[in-house]
């Protein structure tokens, strides 16, 4: 009986051992029991330390450290884990002294740090595992488990191979453990990229992997994981924008700093606020890794080929200032939902030329801190809403060349910042609103060709700014309001092509230069002031009803260049000419003019390489036209 319960006692010595002979187990036989369990486990340790652990350990079925419920038991690891390396024993060990014995001060140091602590995968009471997984749980607790991984490594490596864990979730306010070698640091890219990116096999994320693993060795992924994400999100943006392609890629993916690297833009403490990669020849996709670089407020991609969507992770951007992807080949939904998130510092949305459709949606209206709105040369539709007016803090709003229907909204006027307002070329209706007269601050109004109608309203007077007022090709009506002689900014005027019936009336003061009412229904006579305007310099009125005579003044002009009078019942004779020194075109035809051209005119043509064009009636006796028009 005695006999086999000490057989019993070690059988599982026999499981794990090839040289576990007979003979060896009665040499045991021999040995005081109170003994035997320290003799097993300094046995044991010196097969780790030689390499000679039993091959049913290497097969990985047993040894494993756990009892049957999976649990860790004394000082077992389980293998899922990664194997520290495996180093020399120290004098202690070979000595299979027990933990009583004096350990060394880099000892005591070790399990006062964050990586040993970080290495305990089992319960509170567990105590630190040994270099490798005990080879079968043993009856008692070892009597002296190392508290540290030895200090030099042996000369070949344990035959049993290392197994790399699942990625954990990854937490970014501490480093990965055991990041500072190089199967940690790896394990430590395998989390930040992971949690990034997910599984992107045979993608460009997978390109910036290979890249942040393999050839940006020098990031440390110990000190700070926010480089590595940095370093790796741009490395995605290189790779899925063909960044090999661009005009300028300086620096991209080499070892310099990212803040050095071509439309990097930093903070002072060197991390990434902006992306400035305008007219630079990039194509490709914009990347969701983008919004991974949390401190990226500015993304400036303008005037490039990139197609694809908008990735909607970019509304996790606390920071997001301004969005400028205007002419590109986008499409799909400019004003996803999660857009709206950026609405406490978003001051910039800027997606002109692009292909993206729907509507504007009333959310718009959260945005309260924008000061750019840029989405023309869309595919727009619907409405403008109504909330837009809220967006007090707004500078330019451009929605030209989309299909945008409705009445612009009464309440315009609210934009009191307003300085630019492009509407034109939708299919609306209506008439421009009273409360236009409310935006003091407004320089530039486009709203030609938008189908309104009505007539402009008296309180255009009130836009002391104003320096550009395109309307034309609507069907616009009734006259035109003498309030535009308040208009002293004015540069540019722009009414043709609608249904004016008044005379004309002073417009604008000395700084116009471009004046264009041509078909409409303006009656009366030419006013002289419009000939000697000292910055005129195209002046557009054919095609109108106007009378009498053409003014004395009319070849005085040193600037003008375009002088269009033809189609209309002007009468009597062409007046001298004195100055024409920058005419290139001028239309008389379509009237009834009498005589010939005079000499004067027809030296200023001769004389001027730029003067190309000028038409009469061809009953008009001209030896220097260039053509004529029969009645």
């Amino acid at each position: 009986m005695k006999i086999q319960t000490l057989l019993s006692f070690i059988f599982p010595y026999f499981a794990i051992a090839e040289e576990a002979a007979p003979i060896r187990a009665l040499q045991i036989l021999s040995i005081p029991s109170d003994t035997q369990g320290e003799l097993k486990d300094q046995k044991e340790r010196e097969l780790v330390y030689k390499g000679k652990k039993g091959k049913k350990e290497k097969d990985g079925k047993k040894g494993k450290g756990k009892d049957k419920s999976g649990k860790c038991k004394g000082s077992a690891k389980s293998s899922k884990y990664p194997k520290p390396k495996i180093l020399k024993a120290n004098k202690y060990q070979k000595e299979g002294k027990s933990k009583k014995s004096k350990k060394s001060k880099k000892s005591k140091s070790y399990k006062k740090s964050k990586s040993y602590k970080k290495s305990k995968k089992c319960d509170a009471g567990s105590t630190q595992p040994v270099a490798e997984p005990s080879p079968s749980p043993t009856n008692q607790p070892n009597p002296s488990p190392t508290d540290q991984p030895t200090q030099s490594p042996i000369n070949q490596p344990t035959k049993s191979p290392i197994k790399r864990p699942s990625p954990a979730p990854f937490t970014s306010s501490q480093p990965t453990a055991l990041c500072d070698s190089l199967d940690g640091r790896q394990q430590a890219i395998d989390d930040i990229t992971s949690d990034i990116s997910g599984n992107v096999l045979g993608s460009p994320q997978t390109e910036a992997y290979d890249w942040i693993s393999n050839t940006d060795t020098s990031t440390d992924a110990c000190l700070d994981d926010k480089k590595i994400r940095t370093r790796y999100s741009l490395a995605s943006i290189y790779y899925s924008m063909q960044g090999s392609l661009w005009l300028n890629e300086a620096g991209w993916l080499q070892d310099s700093d990212e803040c050095d690297w071509y439309g990097v833009k930093c903070t002072p403490g060197g991390e990434v606020e902006g992306l400035a990669l305008e007219d630079n020849g990039v194509s490709g996709s914009i990347p969701k890794e983008i919004a991974s670089i949390s401190t990226l407020c500015d993304i400036k991609f303008f005037n490039n080929t990139i197609t694809g969507t908008i990735p909607t992770e970019i509304g996790s951007l606390s920071c997001l200032r301004d969005l400028d992807l205007e002419r590109n080949l986008l499409t799909g939904n400019f004003f996803f939902n999660e857009l709206f998130n950026t609405a406490s510092t978003l001051e910039g949305l800027k997606g002109s030329w692009n292909q993206f459709s729907g509507i504007i949606p009333d959310d718009v209206g959260l945005l309260t801190n924008l000061r750019q709105f840029w989405i023309a040369t869309n595919d727009f539709s619907g409405s403008i809403p109504t909330t837009i007016t809220g967006l007090t803090a707004l500078r330019t709003l451009n929605l030209y060349k989309n299909s945008l229907t409705g009445t612009i909204p009464d309440n315009i006027g609210n934009l009191s910042n307003l300085t630019r307002l492009h509407i034109s070329n939708n299919p609306m209706s209506g008439s421009l609103p009273t409360s236009i007269g409310s935006l003091i601050e407004l320089k530039k109004l486009y709203v030609r060709k938008c189908n309104l109608s009505g007539s402009i309203p008296s309180e255009i007077g009130n836009l002391n700014n104003l320096n550009n007022f395109f309307a034309s090709m609507n069907s616009m009506d009734g006259s035109l309001p003498t309030e535009m002689g308040n208009l002293n900014s004015l540069v540019n005027l722009e009414l043709h092509k609608n249904s004016f019936d008044s005379t004309i009336p002073r417009i604008g003061g000395d700084s116009i230069e471009y004046i264009s009412l041509f078909e409409n229904q303006l009656s009366g006579t030419i006013p002289g002031y419009l000939l000697n305007l000292p910055n005129i310099t195209h002046l557009y009125l054919s095609s109108n009803q106007l009378t009498s005579t053409i003014p004395t003044s009319f070849g005085s002009s040193e600037t003008l260049r375009d002088l269009w009078l033809s189609n209309n019942t002007l009468t009597g004779l062409i007046p001298d000419v004195t100055g024409f020194s920058q005419m290139e075109e001028l239309l008389l035809d379509t009237n009834n003019l009498s005589g010939s051209v005079p000499a004067s005119l027809c030296n200023a043509f001769v004389n001027s390489d730029n003067f190309t064009t000028l038409i009469t009636d061809c009953s008009i006796t001209c030896g220097c036209c260039t053509g004529c028009v029969s009645s």
